[in-house]
């Protein structure tokens, strides 16, 4: 018998609790102005690898997504995982998938999920429940796919952009056609004209910013134009690394900046950038300098991932940030979180 939609979505946000990184928002945010310092617990859910099971099919989770009927999906190492509220169902390269790796995910209008992976795009017909393989070919070489999608961001006119190793891809899903841009499958990721995109964030105005291996790259879709933006040694006002994994845009219109060392805020108005270090003798400095993800949420709280340092909310009123990372010493409570003061 099929559940209504309203009593569906309520029972997977009901047993939602706990999962990964939405879990660990969703408590978080809660405990943004506590009274006291107490421990933040969370539940863990582990890899059992099977087709339809209560774990995840692989523990190393690149991507997720809430879709607009609540699902939860998943992408890690191998597979991708739809969450229920009580069930995973996993899907891999048997159910159609075109790479068992999957590097990140978004829900257009129709409601089918894009999935990009290590070796190109897949759609998913919520409908038909099938996928839908879209894998790039290479202008230098007919024989060469530009398959590591690492972004994928839609656009109002019923078109996408995707960020791959190899460039930058404008391509209109109702046509089958796409446009490549900075694109050449034998470019150096560390060279200062690197095309490994690693992130793109959609700004208000419509201009791209392109997280890439060397530099960060603004984009105009209108004129084609485009500026990099890159370190410079000695130069406190420039980029504190080459190496770009992220970009959001605030509420204000300002951008944060996740680099390999350290964040960068960069003053739409001022046009000047702000750069934040992890300092070992100041404690409401940011836990680690290797930035992996940065989220606003509703409310305006700029919360800050890193690599293997746990997780940072910076407090804009003080200038400082509050960490919440793995208490290693207590070997007792495997999920319990400390958060510093």
């Amino acid at each position: 018998m099929q559940i209504s939609k309203f009593f569906q979505v309520n029972r997977i946000f009901e047993y939602s609790k706990g999962i990964i990184i939405t879990i660990l928002l969703v408590v978080i945010i809660k405990t943004i102005y506590p009274q006291k310092q107490n421990p933040v617990n969370f539940d863990r859910y582990y890899s059992e690898n099977s087709t339809y099971t209560k774990g995840l099919s692989q523990n190393y989770v690149y991507t997720l997504l809430q879709d607009q009927y609540g699902y939860m999906w998943f992408g890690t190492w191998d597979g991708l995982n739809k969450y229920d509220g009580y069930n995973y169902t996993i899907y891999n390269t048997s159910d159609g998938l075109s790479d068992h790796t999957i590097r990140c995910m978004v829900e257009d209008e129709l409601g089918n999920i894009w999935v990009g992976t290590n070796r190109g795009l897949n759609k998913f017909d919520r409908r038909t429940q099938t996928f839908e393989q879209f894998l790039f070919q290479s202008p230098d070489s007919a024989n060469q796919f530009l398959g590591r999608i690492r972004s994928i961001v839609l656009s109002g006119d019923s078109v996408m952009w995707i960020g791959t190793r190899n460039g930058l891809f404008n391509f209109n899903p109702k046509t089958g056609n796409y446009v490549s841009y900075f694109s050449s499958v034998n470019q150096d990721l560390i060279s200062p004209r690197s095309n490994y995109i690693t992130h793109i964030c959609k700004a208000q105005d419509g201009i791209l910013w392109l997280s890439t291996t060397y530099g960060l790259v603004k984009f105009d879709p209108n004129t084609k134009r485009s500026t990099r933006y890159y370190h410079i040694p000695n130069d406190s006002t420039s980029l504190s690394n080459n190496y770009i994994n992220c970009v959001i845009e605030d509420r204000s219109g300002n951008f944060w900046i996740g680099t390999r060392n350290g964040l960068n805020y960069y003053d739409a108005i001022t046009q000047k950038i702000s750069r934040y270090y992890h300092n070992p003798a100041n404690p409401q400095s940011l836990s680690g300098n290797n930035i992996l993800s940065l989220f606003e949420s509703k409310n305006g709280v700029i919360w800050v991932g890193t690599s293997n340092n746990g997780l940072n909310r910076y407090i804009k009123e003080e200038n400082r940030f509050v960490r919440y990372q793995r208490d290693f010493n207590n070997k007792s409570i495997p999920s319990f979180i400390y958060r510093s003061t």
